[in-house]
């Protein structure tokens, strides 16, 4: 394996990383605003 395919490797791990964990945080955005929603809700009605 050549040190650019090394590089190369080692960027496209990174980025699945990043986007991993930018999954992560969306997913626990989400649930925290439903959670939010539904105690909103429950005290309103």
């Amino acid at each position: 394996m050549t040190d650019t395919e090394k590089k190369f490797l080692q960027a496209q791990h990174q980025l699945e990383e990043a986007q991993a964990r930018d999954r992560i945080k969306e997913r626990k955005a989400r649930t925290r605003r439903l959670i939010q929603g539904a105690l909103c809700w429950k005290k309103c009605c």
